[in-house]
């Protein structure tokens, strides 16, 4: 049980470390997503001088879109709030909730919210195709934290967020996000010490590995 325990733990952080460690801090400057992997294609190939075949990634895997939305003040507490993306790792968060971010315009794609002291408040899926605003509140990030699809299309990306509603543990983890994201952070929600959490996210865990190893006759 502390094995999963530790899993969850982890899996839940990951996103979030990633955003804060494993991008440069050039607000300018365009890094890719890591849901957003390069596939390579024959198309891209270039031969050099000794004859051998160099790969390199296709530029769709990259393109981007400006995306507004805002956050949930209501839901989601902290102050001097930024949304980051892998593809613009600092937008600012006005009073009133709005802001205007860089995402992926061909893959689904995790954004986090953090505060001025650095710690995530909340998180979001992006869709390429959504034409709405992107909200962050404690629906999607109970959605955002049971996420595991990467970078999925459009209409994959959908039904895996529809199935993770489904889930028989989406309500308590909803619940829980709803009535804690307004005075606590992720970071401090997330911590091993918080049997409640840890105990909601282990029996999703539990809940999403069947979708990938169904028991046998199950």
């Amino acid at each position: 049980m502390d094995l999963l325990k530790n899993i969850v733990h982890w899996f839940t952080i990951f996103a979030i470390l990633i955003f804060l460690f494993g991008c440069t801090s050039n607000e300018n400057q365009t890094v890719p997503s890591p849901s957003v992997a390069p596939e390579f294609s024959p198309s891209t190939q270039q031969v050099t001088k000794n004859n051998t075949t160099q790969t390199t990634p296709n530029d769709d895997q990259f393109k981007t879109k400006e995306r507004d939305g805002y956050v949930n003040r209501n839901e989601i507490g902290g102050e001097g709030l930024e949304v980051a993306s892998a593809f613009k790792l600092h937008a600012n968060v006005s009073q009133d909730g709005r802001f205007v971010t860089e995402t992926s315009a061909v893959g689904a794609q995790l954004l986090v919210v953090i505060d001025k002291n650095g710690n995530a408040r909340a998180t979001a899926v992006s869709l390429p195709d959504d034409p709405q605003p992107l909200v962050f509140d404690a629906a999607s990030t109970a959605k955002a934290s049971l996420w595991v699809g990467g970078s999925l299309g459009q209409k994959d990306a959908e039904m895996q967020l529809g199935a993770i509603e489904k889930l028989s543990c989406y309500p308590s983890i909803y619940t829980y996000f709803k009535s804690n994201l307004k005075q606590r952070s992720l970071s401090e929600m997330s911590n091993l010490s918080n049997s409640q959490y840890m105990t909601l996210m282990t029996n999703c865990t539990k809940e999403i590995m069947k979708w990938y190893y169904p028991e046998e006759g199950g």
